[in-house]
């Protein structure tokens, strides 16, 4: 299961095609002058961490540039093992535009997977990577922050916000890396030099680094391996994960972990289980879980129909109650069964009694049976998926409960702080009551609550779930941004793309999801799009758009729109309701981007 930290491709070397030359050949590092680092540097070499030059030298006192540094311990963390090709491939996927101005002349997964990883932000860009910065050797303050962020210590150097050094030079560490200095110094990483100085704007040498790459794999231990998630207990921090053989192992998570689903951070009693994922261990305990998807293998909702044994296996057959269908699966030996909220058995189930089936590797793990009406109270709404299925998933404190999906019915209906409201106005954090009627949500009681607060924004992530960063008293702070969100740019309206990292934002939360966001940066984005429709859903308020794009590919846009606040009408000019809009219809629509999403203001429907 696991696959330990085997070797680093040295990037301590000129980034050309040198032959390996052992320490022992050095004919420029004796170790009676490098004995503080000659068996650091030695045992580097050996294992193939680190390399020599052509011309048998090792060139111990050369500098070694920002650039390489940086894709150094993003190696280190595991940017290039096989685990981490997926999360490899978001991450260029996020970030390979913005770093093409950089001009890199390589190293561009690498930077990408640290801006992921969080180490990078990309503020921090200009800093190590602006012009010819890239190619200058880095200053030891800056490797100490660097080092501290590939270690996984950023959240505890950054909240240590009284720092005192013994250091001579104290006073001329810059002020920005001082928590950073205390974090490596703390760990045994980096040490003060000879005459007690830090010297913190000398550049870090070959050797040096030598010496402080084998002491961060040794201190931080990285392990990195591929499984399927299977249980989260948040209360005691362990997960369960299961390899490709089925066998299971549980790891403790640590204070600090990451934990992101498709790229998006989330909290640990967010997580779907159920879905593959990459894990990096730090010392056996788990310090980034990367999941490839957010649903399970297969949530079924249906009625019981048959069981059947066959030898040791038994047979569940269901009518499905989306398709219809008739479907059988066959039944996990260690299959966990209740039935109104009961532990039972298989036997338990009785003609047409509603069945909900979690499927993994094809086999049924649960099966929870219950009543037609069922009521699930006190929840917390944790995501609202539009595609593939429309469905809602939900916190619970009750583990049953916790990390579900359910699917919605299109005649929904929903209180809002006891008023009528459209499921559009629900939003992730809403406590909510919920009512399945056979598995699928057909009435939603909300409560929310509005805050305001202000900061300055670090980040803006434009998806079909967008979201904001914002630095608010020194802390960042992470929030969902509702697809209705009300822009608004020196009091005119806006759209997410006008922000710019380092504007100051007032910002109205509902819940857990922002609503509205002010700011003084001034830029519209309009547009228009023409195509045929592949999917309407009046309840949500949007319609899925096939169309042609700039490249000859056809690709499918969802396009927001309300009877309330879409002009919709027919190419005559008659009105139209969004529920006269068909499957089929080709129709043009004007409107705003908007999170990444398409806000319809006028639809016209031009061809029935």
């Amino acid at each position: 299961m696991k696959k330990i930290l085997s070797g680093l491709l040295s990037v301590l070397m000129v980034i050309s095609s040198f032959s390996v030359v052992f320490a022992e050949r050095f004919t420029d590092f004796p170790q009676e002058d490098y004995a503080w680092a000659y068996d650091q540097v030695m045992e580097m070499v050996e294992q193939g961490y680190i390399t020599g030059y052509e011309d048998n030298t090792f060139k111990p006192d050369n500098g070694v540039t920002r650039l390489e540094v940086l894709a150094l311990f993003s190696r280190a963390m595991g940017a290039l093992k096989p685990e981490n090709e997926t999360v490899l491939d978001m991450a260029v996927a996020d970030y390979e535009e913005i770093l093409k101005p950089y001009k890199l002349p390589w190293g561009t997964n690498e930077i990408s997977f640290l801006l992921y990883r969080d180490v990078l932000t990309t503020d921090d860009l200009n800093t190590y990577l602006e012009g010819d910065l890239k190619n200058e050797p880095m200053p030891r303050y800056e490797a100490a922050i660097i080092i501290t962020k590939a270690m996984g210590g950023k959240r505890l150097a950054s909240g240590n916000q009284s720092v005192t050094l013994d250091f001579t030079d104290f006073k001329d560490i810059p002020s920005n890396s001082l928590q950073y200095v205390k974090y490596v110094v703390d760990n045994g990483i980096m040490m003060g030099m000879e005459d007690g100085s830090f010297s913190p704007k000398t550049s870090v040498l070959r050797t040096q680094m030598a010496v402080m790459l084998k002491r961060v794999i040794d201190k931080v231990g990285y392990e990195f391996l591929v499984g399927k998630i299977q249980n989260i207990d948040s209360d005691g921090r362990i997960v369960t994960v299961a390899d490709s053989e089925g066998n299971t192992q549980k790891y403790t998570y640590l204070d600090t972990v990451m934990m992101k689903v498709e790229g998006a951070e989330t909290l640990p009693k967010n997580m779907i289980v159920g879905v593959d994922a990459a894990i990096t261990l730090s010392n056996n305990k788990i310090a980034f879980i990367d999941t490839m998807s957010s649903i399970p293998d297969e949530t079924v909702f249906g009625t019981f129909v048959s069981r059947a044994s066959k030898g040791d296996v038994v047979t569940l057959t269901i009518k499905d109650s989306k398709t219809g269908k008739t479907v059988s699966y066959d039944c996990s030996p260690s299959v966990s069964v209740t039935y109104n909220d009961e532990p039972a058995t298989l036997t338990s189930f009785k003609l047409n009694d509603f069945m909900v089936l979690e499927i993994v590797n094809g086999v049924i793990e649960r099966v929870a049976g219950d009543v037609k009406t069922t009521t699930v109270p006190n929840a917390v709404i944790s995501n609202i998926i539009l595609d593939p299925e429309f469905s809602m998933v939900i916190a619970h404190a009750d583990a049953q409960y916790d990390g579900m999906s359910y699917p919605i019915s299109n005649d929904v209906t929903v209180l809002k702080n006891n008023d009528t409201a459209d499921f559009d106005e629900l939003k992730i954090g809403d406590r909510v009551t919920l009512t399945l009627t056979y598995g699928m949500i057909t009435a939603v009681r909300a409560t929310s609550s509005t805050k305001n607060t202000a900061g300055t924004i670090k980040e803006v992530r434009i998806s079909s779930t967008p979201s904001i960063v914002v630095n608010i008293g020194g802390e960042e702070q992470t929030y969902v941004v509702s697809q209705s969100v009300e822009v608004k740019v020196n009091g005119a309206a806006g759209t997410l793309y006008d922000f710019r990292v380092g504007d100051s934002v007032k910002i109205t939360l509902e819940s857990e999801t922002v609503v509205k966001i002010e700011s003084t940066t001034a830029q519209v984005s309009n547009g228009k799009l023409e195509g045929t429709v592949s999917a309407v859903n009046p309840s949500y308020g949007f319609i899925k758009l096939a169309y042609t794009n700039e490249f000859g590919q056809t690709v499918e846009e969802t396009v927001y729109c309300k009877d309330s606040t879409t002009n919709i009408m027919n190419a005559a000019g008659v009105p139209k309701k969004l529920k006269d809009v068909k499957v089929g219809n080709v129709v043009t629509v004007h409107g705003t981007v908007s999170n990444g999403a398409f806000t319809a203001k006028i639809l016209v429907i031009s061809a029935e």
